[in-house]
């Protein structure tokens, strides 16, 4: 990682009073990446394990950041089949009101961090705030435009008092339901995420595409029309429209553009989502 993502605790004024669940399966690299940045800085970071055996919480604990269990389930390497439920569970176990949600494989700038550190000091619950995510290559090359850019549907800091939740029954690319008097801003600073390489990154896809519609036993024909059918149909049309502005745009300005080796498989998800949605009973 890049040194101008790194920051100390020196370049804050405080420890920001929030809590930080990362949910962990065999990801002791990406750890080693992201808890020194967050440990000194944020008040109370935390693991939320499915029992790695990668080195991933003997990591943690050398570093004095708490470990949780996702589950009584004592089987190893127990990979999530509900990511809505997990989240859930992870928040439960915070020790702050404001929740700071990032995933293993990110790292947030420092100007993201002054971001939060400003968000929960003026400790408004009627705020929550949406940021930016920037794709990291395996060789070390952050992309400037993509196929999945402008990426802020996630909300990644709120207070628990907001009334703040997630749709049931989504087992994967959770949704949020926000009440009326919440305000959801989208702010420009970034995290860093870590990509694989391609094969992994399909693998990774295609295990989604076949989560994204469990749950959806007796839904009706409109339904599966609109959120199996058409939804993916036009998210096909706004990719394409996506990809070919990132092309132009980024070998006009000469920054990285995603390689098309993951662009493609961003774009044929849609139709892998439709048809395992299609098949759902």
């Amino acid at each position: 990682m890049p040194a101008q993502f790194y920051v100390t605790v020196s370049a804050m004024e405080a420890r920001i009073l929030c809590s930080v669940p990362i949910l962990t399966l065999n990801v002791r690299p990406h750890l080693e990446r992201l808890l020194p940045v967050l440990r000194t800085v944020c008040d109370d970071v935390f693991i939320v394990d499915g029992n790695s055996t990668d080195g991933t919480v003997e990591y943690a604990q050398s570093l004095g950041v708490r470990v949780e269990r996702q589950s009584a389930d004592a089987a190893l390497n127990r990979r999530i089949t509900d990511f809505t439920e997990a989240r859930l569970h992870s928040w439960g176990l915070a020790r702050h009101d404001w929740i700071f949600i990032i995933d293993a494989d990110e790292v947030p700038t420092p100007e993201l961090l002054a971001t939060v550190q400003q968000i929960v000091g003026a400790n408004n619950p009627k705020v929550a705030a949406r940021f930016r995510r920037l794709a990291q290559l395996p060789n070390g090359e952050v992309v400037k435009h993509a196929v999945c850019y402008p990426e802020q549907t996630m909300i990644r800091l709120f207070h628990r008092g907001a009334g703040i939740t997630l749709t049931p029954n989504r087992k994967v690319h959770e949704r949020f339901v926000v009440p009326p008097s919440v305000q959801v801003a989208k702010h420009s600073e970034a995290f860093v995420h870590a990509w694989p390489t391609p094969p992994i990154f399909r693998q990774k896809l295609a295990h989604y595409a076949s989560m994204e519609y469990d749950g959806w036993q007796g839904k009706g024909i409109y339904d599966r029309l609109r959120w199996v059918v058409w939804y993916n149909l036009t998210s096909v049309v706004g990719q394409c429209v996506r990809a070919v502005r990132a092309f132009i745009v980024g070998h006009v300005r000469r920054e990285a553009v995603l390689p098309w080796a993951y662009t493609w498989p961003l774009i044929a998800y849609r139709f892998r989502a439709m048809a395992q949605g299609l098949r759902r009973p």
